[in-house]
């Protein structure tokens, strides 16, 4: 999956534990509703979320979910994590070409004059 977006806040690496460390980072979704969405870097990939902070990105990711049931109640719950794997900075929309210079106008011919140019009174 995709979403393009700006990235508005990273947070700094947190390590889990000595072989497992993650970063989140919001992404703003504009649209008719806008979003804040929060995604998850994790081990090689945390670090480069910050080199896209306040920039349009496209950002490649996994939708992951996980069943977690509570020892005490018994009740389950589902969490979900967008686990970011690619960020890209988003194509930006090339300018139009500008427009090739207009050609110069044409020399003006020279007017010579002629016998005939008094006959009209205009």
């Amino acid at each position: 999956m995709e979403v393009i977006g700006k990235i508005i806040h990273v947070y700094p690496t947190e390590h889990k534990s000595e072989k497992f460390r993650v970063q989140e980072f919001v992404l703003n979704v504009p649209g008719k509703y806008e979003q804040n969405v929060l995604f998850q870097c994790s081990n090689d990939r945390c670090g480069i979320p910050d080199k896209y902070l306040n920039q349009n990105v496209t950002v490649h990711f996994d939708l992951q979910g996980r069943k977690w049931s509570d020892p005490k109640t018994g009740k389950a719950k589902v969490f979900n994590t967008l686990s970011c794997w690619k960020i890209e900075a988003a194509e930006q929309t090339a300018p139009p070409p500008a427009a090739a210079p207009a050609p110069p106008p044409p020399p003006q011919q020279a007017h010579i004059a002629s016998p005939h140019d008094d006959e009209f009174p205009f």
